[in-house]
């Protein structure tokens, strides 16, 4: 007998062989006693191997043979690259497994990282070298704490599977929102918020719903500016003002990623408060006790605004102010007198000013601050000057915040000069000439400050003194 072709599988093979001359085609053999493969050689022990002819043995005994002619089978299948390398723990996606020695795979699995194998949902052999397969669901297998599942993509070819290598890694993701970049903003949207989770695979949507939601047309749907992973997203947030109603501050959301029907579970961390009723800036943000000068509110709109007032103690009533609603988010205050409020001693005080609106007021913040202060003139540096004026005086006292006029009067005789405020504290103005009076009937004058309707006073203002030439 002479062995002309052959391939072996396990420890089983076929071959092509010649009796007696004549080529009798494929038969089946085994090895009686064993045997060892290596490469495409084989060595046989003992007494070789047994051939069947038309479903008959074949007495021949073959020994030793040296190198086997045949050709040995595939070493089995192999994974080159899995597409997508991610998916959702829902399932349903396809994804494509390329590689090579897949022409009779029957069996496609995810080996995860604790081990468990879990078969696709399906699968469909396209080429030696191409699999398509659809992900199976994992919700009931994963674990709630978790929001990534690492693993390896197996192929099987009978008792063989490919070899797990970085080239055959998958991570399914749970669908999640689990955090914000900013969390409250103006009814008047616009601004991006960044929105970090797992999952951002294909995503289609992103939605504030409202958190007492009734029905989803309430929902509102932001602008998806950019993905930038599967674990980011920027988004545009949508106006809320048809939001405002009678009684609200705020309306709260909750920022639900979608991609296709799955939507990503409400949780606190995906919460998203439209402030209706907030102060954002006081400009100037103090003034003296006295008040009379005016200020301006700036913040979200401001709907039928029906009060403001200045609050001290929490416990107590504030005291309520004139205002002018300027635009739908400034207000114009004129500041009431609260010098009643200024404890003995005590030069300066912080309130909060409190709009009221549609029933509900605005809650105390640190952008709604104003300082009530003393408007008092302490010193000034220099306190003497030329009669041609040009001196520049630094004046130091208190409550000088959006100072309007400094005067210097000798009590006959008066100017008004523009200061520039540097300070609650501190501010600067430029001495004028004598000259622009007809007459000097006395060269000292009191300096005071006025802010707005409101002027310091006179018996206890220092002197400007000008000097004779």
């Amino acid at each position: 007998m002479k062995i002309v072709a052959g391939r072996v599988s396990g420890n089983q093979f076929s071959l092509t062989c010649e009796i007696a001359g004549t080529v009798v085609g494929e038969h089946g053999a085994q090895f009686d006693y064993g045997g060892t493969v290596n490469g495409n050689d084989m060595s046989i022990k003992e007494t070789g191997l047994r051939v069947w002819h038309n479903g008959h043995p074949v007495d021949a005994t073959y020994k030793n043979p040296g190198p086997w002619p045949g050709t040995r089978e595939s070493k089995g299948p192999a994974v080159s690259s899995v597409t997508p390398a991610a998916g959702l723990i829902a399932g349903g996606t396809n994804i494509a497994i390329s590689g090579s020695g897949f022409l009779k795979a029957d069996g496609v699995h995810f080996r995860m990282s604790d081990g468990k194998l879990i078969s696709v949902a399906s699968f469909s052999v396209a080429s030696d070298s191409l699999i398509n397969a659809v992900l199976p669901n994992i919700e009931n297998q994963a674990d709630f704490k978790l929001n990534l599942f690492p693993s390896d993509v197996i192929v099987s070819v009978g008792t063989k599977d490919s070899p797990i290598s970085t080239h055959d890694a998958f991570t399914f993701e749970r669908l999640t929102v689990t955090g914000l970049s900013i969390h409250t903003g103006l009814p008047d949207g616009g601004t991006d918020v960044k929105v970090k989770g797992s999952g951002f695979i294909g995503v289609t949507k992103v939605e504030f719903r409202p958190a007492r939601l009734v029905s989803l047309d309430s929902a509102l749907e932001g602008v998806i500016v950019r993905v930038e992973s599967p674990t980011e997203l920027l988004v545009q947030v949508p106006k809320g003002k048809n939001l405002i109603s009678p009684g609200l501050t705020s309306y709260l959301t909750n920022v639900v990623v979608s991609v296709g029907s799955l939507d990503s579970a409400v949780t606190k961390a995906d919460q998203y408060s439209y402030e209706f009723l907030l102060l954002t800036k006081v400009s100037p943000s103090s003034g003296p006790f006295t008040g009379g000068n005016e200020i301006l509110l700036s913040g979200s709109d401001f709907p039928q605004v029906s009060n403001v007032y200045f609050l001290y103690d929490p416990n107590k009533a504030g005291v309520n102010a004139r205002y002018t609603l300027v635009s739908p988010n400034r207000i114009r205050v004129l500041v009431p007198d609260m010098s009643g409020f200024a404890p003995p001693g005590i030069h300066s005080l912080k309130v909060d000013i409190i709009v009221t609106a549609l029933g509900t007021s605005t809650k105390a913040h640190p952008t709604d601050q104003y300082i009530l202060a003393n408007l008092e003139v302490r010193s000034l540096s220099p306190s003497t000057g030329p009669a041609g004026g040009t001196t520049r005086v630094t004046l130091s006292g208190s409550g000088l915040t959006g100072a309007t006029a400094v005067t210097l009067s000798n009590g006959t005789q008066s100017f008004k000069v523009t200061p520039v405020v540097s300070s609650d504290t501190s501010l600067t103005f430029t001495t004028p000439s004598l000259a622009k009076l007809k007459s000097v009937t006395a060269l000292g004058f009191h300096v005071t400050v006025s802010v707005g309707s409101v002027t310091s006073s006179t018996g206890k203002s220092p002197l400007f003194t000008y000097l004779k030439k």
